[in-house]
């Protein structure tokens, strides 16, 4: 059997239990080894968004995935010199894992703009993709066979999994720590500590 990797990058602004509940559904539910998160440091459709120093973002993924030995973190994307393309990365895993299956891992609000990514197309080709339900958005069937070649388009509407909407906003975390609002059921514990100690998102 063909060994599965998932790629799961993103900012992580901060992780929460979303991203760790998601990752642990997309390993018993579509048969991969093991998850590597690969948190961006400059996230190239976001350049002007605020985010939380790099290695604040990267020293809080190590806690929150610590419990879990499938899990991995990669700073493939803050090593490389430039935009942390997508594409470079899934590249670079493959070189890494021969004869692996490379799985990219995006929420569905992407497919509304991945025809946009850079080589996008190759992206697709090359690599095997898994679609998470988020916030409810999800382009129609119409307007994806509309956006992409038909057997891309075909390829990324059977990539689209039936998990659950974690439902979890990393803006509405930030927001809650700024106003002093409780966000404990969101956070592990030690990352929580961690954004306190360090005054991150005040």
């Amino acid at each position: 059997m063909e060994k599965k990797i998932g790629i799961l990058g993103g900012t992580f602004d901060p992780p929460h239990k979303g991203h760790t509940g998601l990752a642990k559904e997309l390993l018993a539910k579509c048969g991969l080894s093991k998850i590597i998160f690969v948190p961006a440091p400059n996230p190239p459709h976001k350049p002007d968004l605020p985010i939380a120093p790099f290695k604040d973002r990267l020293e809080m993924l190590k806690i929150a995935v610590d419990a879990f030995p499938e899990f991995e973190i990669s700073t493939v994307e803050a090593d490389r010199e430039g935009p942390s393309y997508t594409y470079y990365t899934l590249e670079h895993f493959s070189a890494v894992y021969p004869n692996t299956g490379i799985y990219l891992i995006i929420g569905s609000d992407n497919l509304f703009h991945l025809h946009k990514w850079h080589r996008a197309l190759e992206i697709v080709k090359k690599w095997n993709v898994l679609v998470y339900h988020r916030s409810k958005a999800i382009p129609g069937v119409k307007e994806i066979e509309t956006l992409w070649p038909q057997p891309l388009a075909a390829k990324l509407l059977n990539s689209i999994t039936n998990l659950a909407d974690f439902n979890i906003s990393s803006t509405k975390i930030r927001n809650n720590i700024k106003y002093m609002t409780n966000c404990g059921d969101f956070l592990e514990e030690r990352v929580y500590n961690y954004i306190v100690e360090n005054k991150l998102y005040r």
